[in-house]
C-alpha cells in the first residue's frame, strides 16, 4: 500500500498545480492547428492523415512533420470537446499523470524497496511531475504530441525490461510471457514514432542496455547495480547468478519498424529526413550548441525566467564566454556523471536516455530562426533526468541508513522541493492563460526576439491598440527581417486604417518570403482594389483562390471586383461559388439580390386596347 501512496500524493499535487489550466484559452498555435483547421474536423480525412504531412490543412506551416496518430488524436478530441479548450486541457493533464506513474515505476525498477525504493521513485516522479520546465508541455494544448510520444516510449521500455528481465526480481517467465512483453514493446514503439519524430531514436535505449549488459542493470541488495565497467555480477547478488546475456538480434524488429516509418514519411513528405532548408552554416550551429545546452542546464537547476521565447544568439566566432566557457562547464557535468556511472551502470543508462532524446533539439540548423530552444523539448529527456535525481536520493539515503533522523530530514527535503516546484510551476503555467499574457511574457523575457514582438503586436492589433501594435511590428521586422508574419501582420495593420500603399509594400515583402501564401495574395489584391487598380486586384485574388479555393470571402472579393469592372456574368459565378462554401453568407445573398435586380429585364408593356 505504501508503494502506491506516494504516487497518489504526487498526482494529487499535479492536479492541484495544473487545475487552473482548465480555464485557459487556446493559445499560440492552438487556434490555427485546432479551431481553424478543417483537416482535423472530419473523419473522412483519416486516410489522408497517413499520407500527408501534419500541417496539411495549414498553408503557411512548415511541411516537415509526419505525425498521423497526432492528427487522429486531434480529430478525436475535436469530436469530444469541439472548440471548448477545457476538455483539451483536461486531456493533457491526464496524459501527464499517466507519464508520471510510468516514471515512478521506472525509477522503482532500478532501486530495491529495501534500499529506499519508494523514496527514490517518489523523488524521480516529483521532479518529472512538478519541475517548472514541464509547464509549457502540460499547459499548452499543442504539446499533446510530446506527452503521447513519451507515454508510448515509456510503455515500450517497461515492456522491454520485462521481456529481458532487466531490473526486476528473477522470475521463471515462460517464453510465451516474454514474447507478449516483447510484442508490447514493439507495438509501443510503433505507436510512439507516429506521434512525434524524436521517438524514432528509442531503439538506442535498448542498445545501451545490451551494451552495458542486462545483468549489470539488476540492482544489488543495497540498491546499487553493478559498475558500468564490471565484467561480472556483484558479489552476493542472487539475481545475477544466471545473468541475462546481451541479445542484439532482438533490436532488429525495432529497426524494421523505424525503416517502415521512414518509408511512410518519405511517401508523405518526399524525404526521409526534413524538407526544410538549413538556415545556418555547420560552423555556426556547432559553435552555438554549447550555449544552448548550458541554457537548458541552467533552466533545470534554476527554473526562473522561463518563457515561450528566449534571446539565444547565434555564435559565429570562437568566443571564450559564449563557446569555450559553456563547453568547459558541460564537460565538468559530464565528468561527474561518468564518475557516478563507474559506481552504478544505471546512471550510464539514464544519462544516455537524456542525451539521446535531447539530441534532435540540438539540430539548430533547421529550427526556425530565433527559436533555438523551447522548454517542451525537454519533456522526454526529463525522464532520464528525473530518474537520475531519484538515484541520487537513493545513494544519499544509503549513506544515512544508520541515521533515522537524517533519513527523515531527507524525506522532508524531497517534500519541500516538491512543494517549491509546485508553487513555481503554478506561477509559470499561469502565463499560458491567453495570448496577451503569454506574448507579454515572451517580450519581457526575450525583448530581442522578433517572433515574440510580432505575436504580441498581432494580439494588440486585434484589441484595437494600433499604435502599440505597429511599434511591435517595426521591432519584429528589425530583429527578424525574414519573418514572414512580421511583414504580413504589419500589412494588415496598415490595411485596417486605410493606408493601402503602405499595406501593399508589406504584402509584397511577405510574398517575397512566401510567394504561395493565399492571405497575402488576397490582401495585396484588396490593396490594389482600393487604389483603383482592378486588373492587378483581380489577378492577385484569382491567385489566392487557386491556392485556397475554400478561403472565407475569397470568391466574394473577386465577385465584387468583377462586378465593378462590368463582368456581371463572372461576378455571378463567383457569388455562387461563395454560396457553395457558405449558403448563409449574408453579404453574398444581398449582392446576388442586387445583381438580379440590375440584370432582370423590365416587364413587357401590356397590350394596347383596341
Amino acid at each position: 500500500m505504501a508503494n502506491w501512496l506516494v504516487p497518489l500524493i504526487i498526482l494529487a499535487a499535479v492536479v492541484a498545480t495544473f487545475a487552473h489550466c482548465l480555464k485557459f484559452q487556446f493559445v499560440f498555435d492552438d487556434p490555427i492547428l485546432i479551431v481553424g483547421n478543417p483537416f482535423i474536423h472530419s473523419a473522412a480525412n483519416i486516410p489522408r492523415f497517413f499520407t500527408e504531412d501534419f500541417w496539411s490543412g495549414i498553408p503557411i506551416a512548415q511541411k516537415s512533420f509526419y505525425r498521423p496518430l497526432s492528427l487522429l488524436w486531434l480529430l478525436t478530441n475535436w469530436k469530444l470537446f469541439g472548440a471548448d479548450p477545457t476538455g483539451w486541457h483536461a486531456a493533457s493533464i491526464l496524459l501527464h499523470a499517466l507519464n508520471i506513474l510510468l516514471v515512478y515505476l521506472l525509477a522503482f525498477r532500478f532501486v530495491r524497496p529495501q534500499a529506499n525504493g519508494v523514496l527514490a521513485a517518489g523523488a524521480a516522479a516529483t521532479v518529472f511531475a512538478l519541475h517548472p520546465i514541464q509547464s509549457e508541455a502540460v499547459s499548452w494544448i499543442s504539446c499533446f504530441n510530446d506527452l503521447l510520444a513519451c507515454l508510448f516510449v515509456l510503455i515500450s521500455f517497461h515492456a522491454y525490461c520485462s521481456a529481458r528481465e532487466i531490473a526486476v526480481a528473477p522470475r521463471s517467465f515462460e517464453g510465451r510471457h516474454k514474447a507478449l512483453w516483447y510484442g508490447l514493446s514493439l507495438a509501443g514503439y510503433a505507436i510512439a514514432v507516429l506521434y512525434k519524430e524524436p521517438a524514432v531514436l528509442f531503439p538506442l535505449i535498448p542498445l545501451v542496455c545490451e551494451l552495458i549488459g542486462p545483468g549489470r542493470l539488476i540492482p544489488g541488495p543495497c540498491g546499487e547495480s553493478a559498475p558500468a565497467h564490471a565484467n561480472s555480477a556483484p558479489a552476493g547478488s542472487t539475481e545475477t547468478d544466471t545473468p541475462v546475456r546481451p541479445a542484439f538480434l532482438l533490436l532488429v524488429p525495432y529497426l524494421a519498424i523505424a525503416a517502415c516509418y521512414f518509408v511512410l514519411r518519405t511517401h508523405a513528405l518526399g524525404t526521409a529526413t526534413t524538407p526544410q532548408s538549413r538556415i545556418l552554416y555547420w560552423s555556426t550551429e556547432l559553435l552555438t550548441i554549447p550555449e544552448v545546452m548550458l541554457a537548458y542546464l541552467v533552466h533545470l537547476a534554476w527554473p526562473a525566467g522561463l518563457s515561450p521565447f528566449y534571446d539565444t544568439p547565434y555564435q559565429q566566432n570562437l568566443s571564450f564566454s559564449a563557446v569555450i566557457l559553456p563547453l568547459l562547464i558541460l564537460m565538468l557535468a559530464a565528468g561527474l556523471l561518468l564518475c557516478a556511472a563507474r559506481r552504478t551502470a544505471v546512471v550510464l543508462l539514464f544519462a544516455s536516455w537524456t542525451l539521446i532524446f535531447l539530441a534532435p533539439t540540438l539540430h539548430l540548423g533547421i529550427q526556425p530562426r530565433g527559436e533555438l530552444m523551447h522548454d517542451r523539448y525537454l519533456y522526454m529527456p526529463m525522464v532520464g533526468i528525473s530518474v537520475l535525481g531519484g538515484l541520487g536520493i537513493a545513494a544519499i539515503a544509503r549513506r544515512w541508513a544508520s541515521a533515522p533522523d537524517a533519513r527523515r530530514a531527507l524525506t522532508t527535503a524531497v517534500a519541500l522541493i516538491g512543494i517549491a516546484f509546485a508553487v513555481i510551476t503554478y506561477h509559470q503555467s499561469s502565463f499560458w492563460e491567453d495570448n496577451l499574457t503569454l506574448y507579454s511574457r515572451g517580450v519581457a523575457i526575450a525583448p530581442l526576439n522578433g517572433t515574440a514582438a510580432n505575436n504580441l503586436g498581432a494580439v494588440l492589433l486585434g484589441r484595437g491598440q494600433w499604435d502599440e501594435a505597429m511599434a511591435l511590428f517595426q521591432r519584429a521586422v528589425e530583429y527578424a527581417p525574414n519573418l514572414f508574419l512580421a511583414h504580413y501582420d504589419m500589412g494588415l495593420g496598415y490595411y485596417e486604417v486605410g493606408k493601402y500603399a503602405e499595406a501593399e509594400d508589406c504584402f509584397k515583402r511577405a510574398l517575397h518570403l512566401m510567394p504561395n501564401d493565399p492571405e497575402s495574395n488576397l490582401f495585396l489584391g484588396m490593396s490594389y482594389y482600393h487604389t483603383n487598380r482592378l486588373p492587378g486586384a483581380v489577378e492577385s485574388v484569382r491567385k489566392a483562390i487557386a491556392l485556397k479555393p475554400d478561403g472565407v470571402g475569397y470568391h466574394f472579393a473577386l465577385a465584387i471586383m468583377l462586378k465593378d469592372s462590368g463582368d456581371l456574368t463572372g461576378a455571378r459565378a463567383e457569388f455562387e461559388a461563395e454560396l457553395r462554401r457558405d449558403p448563409n453568407h449574408q453579404p453574398t445573398l444581398e449582392q446576388l439580390r442586387l445583381l438580379n435586380q440590375t440584370t432582370t429585364p423590365p416587364p413587357a408593356a401590356p397590350p394596347a386596347r383596341r
